[in-house]
C-alpha cells in the first residue's frame, strides 16, 4: 500500500510515434473540403482535438426528458425542434495513418499501395486504425509504503487514438498502383501517408482505461487510455506528405 504525500501535474509531451514524430505535422482542424489543396506535411484533423470537440458538445447537448415545469405539449414542440446529434458529426472529416504495405516492381516500373487494415480480433465485427499515439509526463509524487519508506513516483499518461469501421462499410480497404521511375520510387516510399476521409457515426466514443499501480521496486504511476472513433470511410487517399501531392484514391 502506498501513501501519496503530494501531486504536481506537469502536462509535457514527451514522445509521438506511427512514425510521424520526426515530421513536423501540419493538422487542420476543419471538416475536410475536397477542393483544397494539401500543404506540406498534412495530416487531416487532429484526432485528439476532434475528440475533445466532441466531448464539448455532447456536454452542451439540451435534455430529450420532459422537464417537471414544462407541459406536454411544450415538450412535444421543443423534441421537433431538438437536434439529437451534435452539429460536429455533419461533416466529413479527414484523419491520416500509414498505408498496410507498399510494394515496387522494377522491372514493370510500378509502385503499389495497399491499405487493408486487420479485424481488431478474430471473428471481430471492426477494424481498428491507428492515428495518434504517445505520452505525457504528468508530473511526480513522494509516497511511502507499508514499512515506511519514501520514494518518488513518476506518472504517466499514454494515449492513442483510433478510427473503429465496421468490416460491413462500402469503403475499408484500397489498393493501387502508379507508374514510377525507380529513383522517384526510392524517394517517395518513407513519404507514403494514407488519408482517410470519413463520417463519424455515432457521438459515442469507446475509451478503456488501463491503471498501473506503483511500487517500491517499480515506482512508475502509468494510465493508458484508448479511444476509438466511430466511423464510415467515404474516400482513402494515398498522398506524398512531404507536398501534398495525391498519389492515388478509392473510389
Amino acid at each position: 500500500m502506498c501513501k501519496k504525500t503530494t501531486r504536481l501535474f506537469l502536462p509535457i509531451v514527451i514522445v509521438l510515434s506511427i512514425s510521424q514524430a520526426a515530421q513536423a505535422q501540419n493538422y487542420v482542424n476543419n471538416p475536410f473540403d475536397p477542393s483544397m489543396v494539401m500543404p506540406a506535411n498534412y495530416y487531416g484533423y487532429d484526432p485528439e482535438v476532434f475528440v475533445r470537440q466532441l466531448q464539448v458538445e455532447l456536454s452542451k447537448k439540451p435534455s430529450t426528458q420532459k422537464d417537471e415545469f414544462e407541459t406536454t405539449e411544450q415538450f412535444k414542440k421543443r423534441l421537433q425542434t431538438l437536434q439529437i446529434n451534435p452539429p460536429i458529426l455533419e461533416s466529413a472529416y479527414a484523419f491520416s495513418t500509414l498505408p498496410t504495405e507498399t510494394k515496387y516492381d522494377a522491372d514493370a516500373g510500378t509502385y503499389t499501395f495497399n491499405f487493408q487494415p486487420q479485424l481488431e480480433s478474430e471473428g471481430g465485427q471492426f477494424l481498428t486504425i491507428a492515428l495518434k499515439d504517445g505520452a505525457r509526463d504528468m508530473g511526480d509524487y513522494e509516497a511511502e509504503n507499508g514499512f515506511g519508506a519514501t520514494f518518488k513516483v513518476t506518472r504517466t499518461l499514454f494515449y492513442s487514438y483510433f478510427l473503429e469501421i465496421p468490416k460491413t462499410s462500402d469503403l475499408y480497404q484500397c489498393s493501387k498502383s502508379v507508374k514510377l521511375a525507380p529513383e522517384d520510387a526510392r524517394a517517395l516510399k518513407p513519404r507514403i501517408t494514407v488519408l482517410l476521409v470519413v463520417r463519424v457515426t455515432s457521438p459515442s466514443l469507446a475509451e478503456t482505461r488501463d491503471f498501473t499501480n506503483p511500487t517500491f521496486s517499480e515506482p512508475h504511476e502509468n494510465t493508458k487510455v484508448q479511444t476509438k472513433i466511430p466511423a464510415a470511410p467515404s474516400k482513402i487517399l494515398f498522398y506524398d506528405r512531404s507536398n501534398g501531392n495525391v498519389l492515388a484514391a478509392c473510389p
